[in-house]
C-alpha cells in the first residue's frame, strides 16, 4: 500500500511540475509575444508575463530614455535597477544603470556603477567604451585612458571613433601614441590616416615615424594612402621624406629611387607596379589593356605594354607617374619606347605636364604610328617658377578622322629624367 501511495503522489508531483513548466512557458511565450512588438505598452505586458526576465525592464527602459516624450530619469532608473537586481552580475546591465544616473546628473553614483561593471567585465569594449566617455564627459582625461586602450586593443570598436573621441577630448597625438596605440602595426596604421584625413600632418608624420620604430612587417601598399594625400596637400617635401623612408624600407620592391642620376622610379619596369604615391600608376579604362611584360630594349629591363583593342576613339593619359622636381631647373627626358600595329593617325607617346595643372605641358615625344623598333626618344624643358611636381604620362589624343578607333600595342621602358647641370661661369 505504501508503495502505491508513494507511486501516485510521485505521479501527482510529476504532474504539478509538468503543470508548472506549461504555465511557464506559456507565460514566457506570451512575454516573448509582446516583446517583439518593441512598444512601450507591449513591454509592460511582457514584464507582468515574465516578471523574472531583465532583458524586458532594461529594453523598456532603452525605449522610454530614447523614445518617450519627457522621459522621467527616475523611472528609467527604476527599470534599469530591476534588471540589475534580477543579473546582478550582467556587467551590461551595470552599465546601463551607470548612463542613467550619469543622464539624471548623478555622476557620483554613475562612476560607482561604472566601476562596478568594469570589474565585472574588465575587457568588454562596449563596458570600457561607455566608461571612457564618461571619464572624458567629467574632465576626468587620465583616467579615460586605459579604457581607452583596452578598446584600441580589443579591435572591436572602430579605431576612427576613437580617435575622434581623443581629439575631441584634446588629447595630443603624441599622448595617444605614447599612451593608448598597442604595439601593432594595423592600430599604427589607422592613427596615420586618421590624422591625415584631417590634415594633421606634423601628427601623421610623428606616427609615420613610429610606425618604423616598430619594425613590423608591413606592405608597401598600406603607406600609398597616407602619400596620396600628401602629394594632394601640396606636402611634397613631406612626402618625399616618407617616400624616401619606404624606399629605405624595401630596396627590392621599389628600385630605381629618385636620385640625382634619375627621377623615375621603377624606370625599367623591373619591380611590380605600386599603383601610387611616385610609382607608376595604371587606372583601367575600357578597351586598354595594361601588363608588364618580360621584355625589354636591354637585357636588364622589362616594359609596359598597353594593348587598344580597337573599339575606342580615345584620349588616353592611363599609366603615369608623379615626379618631385625643382622650380626654375632645367631636365633632360628620355625613354626607350616601340609600337606594334598602332593604327590610325593619332598615335601614342610620351607626355610631361605640370603635375597640379595637367595643361601646362611641358614637353611630349613624337607618336609612335604603325610598328616600330625599339627607339629612344628625349627632349629638355625647364620648369616654371611654381613648378614643383611633374607628371609622366604614356598619352594618345583622339583622331578626327573617320576611321579612328585604335588598335596595336605600345611598349615603354628605359625612362629616365636627370636635371642639367647648371652652367658654370668664370
Amino acid at each position: 500500500m505504501d508503495h502505491r501511495r508513494l507511486t501516485i503522489a510521485s505521479r501527482f508531483l510529476l504532474g504539478v511540475f509538468a503543470l508548472i513548466l506549461i504555465v511557464s512557458t506559456a507565460r514566457q511565450g506570451v512575454a516573448s509575444y509582446y516583446f517583439r512588438q518593441n512598444l512601450p505598452d507591449a513591454m509592460q505586458k511582457a514584464i507582468i508575463w515574465d516578471p523574472a526576465n531583465p532583458v524586458y525592464p532594461a529594453a523598456l527602459a532603452h525605449l522610454v530614455h530614447l523614445y518617450g516624450q519627457n522621459p522621467d530619469p527616475d523611472a528609467v532608473i527604476r527599470l534599469y535597477q530591476t534588471a540589475v537586481r534580477l543579473s546582478p552580475f550582467d556587467a551590461g546591465y551595470t552599465a546601463d544603470l551607470a548612463q542613467a544616473n550619469d543622464w539624471a546628473g548623478r555622476t557620483d553614483v554613475a562612476l560607482l556603477l561604472f566601476q562596478r561593471a568594469q570589474q565585472l567585465f574588465p575587457n568588454s569594449p562596449e563596458i570600457n567604451w561607455k566608461l571612457a566617455n564618461f571619464y572624458i564627459r567629467s574632465g576626468n582625461i587620465a583616467d579615460a585612458l586605459p579604457a581607452l586602450e583596452k578598446d584600441l586593443s580589443s579591435n572591436i570598436i572602430d579605431k576612427n571613433q576613437i580617435f575622434a573621441l581623443a581629439d575631441h577630448a584634446g588629447i595630443n597625438s603624441a599622448t595617444v601614441a605614447d599612451k593608448l596605440l598597442p604595439r601593432d602595426i594595423s592600430a599604427h596604421f589607422a592613427y596615420l590616416n586618421f590624422q591625415t584625413q584631417r590634415g594633421n600632418f606634423p601628427a601623421a608624420q610623428e606616427t609615420w615615424n613610429g610606425l618604423l620604430s616598430l619594425d613590423s612587417p608591413f606592405e608597401p601598399k598600406e603607406a600609398l594612402p597616407f602619400l596620396d594625400t600628401l602629394i594632394r596637400a601640396h606636402e611634397l617635401d613631406r612626402a618625399s621624406q616618407v617616400w624616401s623612408s619606404l624606399v629605405s624600407r624595401f630596396p627590392d620592391r621599389i628600385p630605381s629611387p629618385a636620385s640625382a642620376n634619375n627621377l623615375i622610379t621603377n624606370s625599367s619596369l623591373q619591380a611590380d607596379i605600386l599603383d601610387g604615391a611616385f610609382d607608376w600608376r595604371v587606372f583601367p579604362l575600357a578597351g586598354v589593356a595594361v601588363v608588364q611584360d618580360s621584355t625589354g630594349p636591354s637585357a636588364d629591363s622589362r616594359s609596359l605594354r598597353v594593348e587598344f583593342d580597337g573599339t575606342q576613339n580615345l584620349f588616353y593619359g592611363s599609366v603615369l607617374q608623379f615626379v618631385p622636381v625643382q622650380p626654375r631647373t632645367k631636365y633632360t627626358f628620355s625613354a626607350f619606347s616601340r609600337s606594334q600595329a598602332i593604327t590610325t593617325d593619332a598615335g601614342v607617346g610620351i607626355q610631361i605636364s605640370d603635375g597640379y595643372d595637367p595643361n601646362k605641358i611641358l614637353g611630349a615625344t613624337d607618336p609612335l604610328i604603325g610598328t616600330t623598333p625599339w627607339s629612344e626618344q628625349s627632349f629638355s624643358f625647364e620648369t616654371p617658377p611654381d613648378t614643383r611636381l611633374l607628371i609622366v604620362r604614356i598619352v594618345r589624343s583622339p583622331s578626327q578622322k573617320l576611321d579612328n578607333k585604335i588598335a596595336g600595342a605600345f611598349w615603354l621602358s628605359r625612362v629616365s629624367l636627370t636635371a642639367r647641370p647648371s652652367p658654370r661661369f668664370p
